[in-house]
């Protein structure tokens, strides 16, 4: 994802990445707040943005494609999405310092490693997979373990 380290007025801005070259392209988008004078981190998933079109959602519309960015915009929009009214705009002057714009990777989560006597492996192994977590399954011979 992208992280962004920012300081505002208060008010609500979009992030806007494209992976298309054309301007008037299919723009993947995440809202912000700000707080006033007050530094903030900003973490947005590449999976949290949303495809809009001059600020209608597209939900049919591919995710982006993180290897084809080519266009990074931050904005201040009197619009949300799909007609609605971004609630924290302020006509006027605004401001957005930015200290930091960088990306990121969610770590991948850790494996559990069991250790499970031979007669109870095949349990333990569709327990965990069954939830879903990420493991190796040891077996041990009968009597090893208490």
């Amino acid at each position: 994802g992208i992280h962004l380290q920012v300081q505002g007025d208060g008010q609500r801005y979009k992030m806007i990445l494209r992976d298309q070259s054309g301007w008037d392209s299919v723009a993947h988008c995440a809202s912000f707040d700000t707080v006033n004078d007050t530094w903030t981190a900003v973490s947005v998933p590449f999976t949290a943005l949303q495809p809009t079109f001059r600020a209608r959602t597209l939900p049919t519309a591919a995710p982006i494609q993180v290897d084809q960015i080519c266009s990074f915009q931050l904005m201040l929009s009197k619009f949300e999405y799909d007609g609605a009214l971004n609630p924290q705009f302020q006509p006027g002057a605004f401001w957005l310092d930015v200290a930091e714009i960088g990306v990121y990777r969610a770590a991948p989560p850790p494996c559990l490693v069991a250790i499970a006597p031979a007669d109870q492996a095949a349990r333990w192994q569709r327990e965990l997979a069954a939830a879903q977590m990420t493991h190796q399954v040891i077996t041990t011979p009968q009597g090893l373990l208490p």
